[in-house]
């Protein structure tokens, strides 16, 4: 009996395509230089005679509306956009750019009143940052808001909420000046109308350029990125000890540091000839130098690092919140807490606003890493990188060049609806010509300033003298470029790139940022 042929199977329907998305998408931003709002709106486009397109402003001036036949999509603006004399009562028709309506885009720009008003006109043209000296020392003053709060007990470890300050060695609040402070007052004094002060010292003056802030007994010294306090002040903060050996070593069981700090059996060991780290009890034969991170040693998070010039200690305000058990005015708790981006833009701000620059060479401290990767294969017992691990590690750590394009400015978005909100505009690309210095001395955890060695390849060329290199600590570099990406994503599709770079939108603080009470 022949076999009877075997039927190919039917092909199985394919599923059904997701309909295309025909809503409307639309992006403002707000330069407060120009005083001008630009509007991006995009749409698809139709085949077929496209439907009606029409765009207005609401009444108040401060919202605009897209229409386009029976779709609707509104925006939020920062600002009220100037109107004609004399204004109309109602909604103001909008005049848009000819065959719009089948390009599936258009764009606007819209002159803003000269009326202050709207979200843009709350926030001063400043770098404000949270947690002042003066707004903690009125929080722990009493008063009607402050209600006499322990202000020291509410500052916390970010990660795991465990206390970092001792309430009886952090007893007053005061903020620092900038750090250029000194140098900015020799300049006025050496310029100042009438003369004769050149030949005085710093000492009859009372400050001079070799100045500097130092740590004192019961008061936290407050900048915009950091506490700094004495050592005794900190509570469940630890140094771990790492050792950059300049001779040879013999394993025995502890090794006293020239600062009588102890080398026990978990400290991190570095020679000349064995660039890993290495755990175990060590003694060195030559004097070595103690550079470390300040840790949790609840949770092991990074909180800080050692100020040997101010002979205290910085506690960095990125690793940390403010916060409170309910009090008696109200029922939740008082808790302060802000995304590292926001942190991030203000350090960029900063040191924009006292070197003078806008463009910023950003690398990870690579001593930083060699200690975490190294505390990591201690934890898990293997002390070997295979290559493709070592090709990650490259690619995540490669230094992000970065452009402080746009530094105040405000963007709403219709999709997904977001209120007008405070931003730098920010070019970014990843720097390929190196990946920082190799060893910089110092193992900090704030974004420092350092020139490459004189031997090594030179990262700037002689064309781009005004770009600023800055350190970044492991965690604070990897969190950089997820912040940057994700301000890329939130601009339109045709706004994304400039030329050769990226562009993203990072949020800065505002005023209400800065406010203990605001709801």
């Amino acid at each position: 009996m022949a076999a009877s042929p075997r039927q190919t199977p039917a092909p199985r329907p394919e599923p059904d395509a997701p309909p295309p998305d025909r809503s409307i998408a639309i992006y403002a931003e707000h330069l407060l230089h120009t005083r001008t709002i630009s509007v991006h709106a995009a749409f698809a486009p139709l085949a077929a005679a496209p439907p009606a397109l029409g765009a207005a402003l609401a009444p108040d001036r401060l919202a605009l509306l897209v229409r386009r036949g029976d779709q609707r999509a509104a925006l939020a603006l920062a600002a009220p956009v100037a109107a004609p004399a004399p204004a109309p009562a109602g909604p103001l028709d909008l005049p848009l750019p000819r065959g719009a309506a089948r390009a599936g885009a258009f764009a606007l720009r819209l002159r803003v009143g000269a009326a202050a008003a709207g979200v843009a006109a709350e926030d001063a043209r400043e770098n404000v940052v949270p947690w002042s000296g003066a707004a903690l020392a009125a929080a722990a003053g009493g008063g009607e808001e402050g209600a006499g709060r322990d202000v020291a007990a509410c500052v916390r470890c970010g990660g795991c909420r465990g206390g970092v300050l001792r309430a009886e060695k952090a007893r007053a609040w005061r903020d620092l000046p900038r750090e250029d402070w000194a140098e900015m007052m020799e300049f006025w004094h050496c310029h100042k109308p009438g003369g004769g002060g050149e030949g005085e010292g710093g000492e009859a003056k009372g400050y001079a350029a070799g100045g500097r802030v130092r740590a004192l007994e019961g008061v936290v010294g407050v900048a915009k990125a950091y506490f700094l306090v004495e050592e005794e002040a900190c509570v469940n903060v630890e140094l771990p000890i790492v050792l950059f050996v300049q001779g040879g070593e013999k394993e025995v069981d502890a090794c006293y540091m020239p600062d009588g700090c102890i080398l026990g059996r978990f400290a991190l060991v570095r020679t000349p000839d064995s660039p890993a780290f290495h755990h175990g009890t060590r003694k060195v034969q030559e004097p070595a130098t103690s550079v470390g991170r300040l840790v949790c040693a609840s949770c092991g998070g990074t909180l800080g690092s050692v100020d040997v010039r101010a002979e205290g200690w910085r506690i960095y305000k990125w690793n940390l919140e403010l916060y409170d058990t309910p009090d008696r005015r109200k029922d939740v708790p008082w808790h302060h807490f802000h995304p590292v981006s926001k942190w991030i833009v203000s350090e960029l701000l900063a040191i924009s606003e006292s070197q003078g620059v806008r463009k910023f060479i950003v690398s990870v401290d690579e001593d930083d890493v060699r200690s975490k990767k190294s505390e990591d294969n201690e934890d898990t017992g293997d002390g070997t990188d295979d290559v493709d691990s070592k090709g990650d590690d490259n690619d995540k750590h490669s230094p992000l060049l970065l452009w402080l394009f746009t530094p105040d400015m405000y963007y709403s978005l219709s999709k997904p609806f977001t209120s007008p909100t405070r931003a730098a505009k920010i070019f970014w690309k990843v720097h390929e010509q190196g990946h920082g210095p190799a060893a910089l001395g110092e193992n900090s955890d704030e974004p420092s300033s350092a020139s490459p060695k004189p031997s090594s390849a030179p990262l700037l060329s002689s064309s781009s003298l005004s770009t600023e290199e800055l350190v970044f600590p492991e965690r604070l570099f990897s969190r950089l470029r997820p912040v940057l990406e994700e301000g890329t994503r939130k601009l339109p599709e045709m706004a994304r790139k400039f030329g050769e770079w990226n562009v993203a939108l990072v949020e800065r603080f505002t005023n209400k940022d800065c406010d203990f009470y605001s709801a």
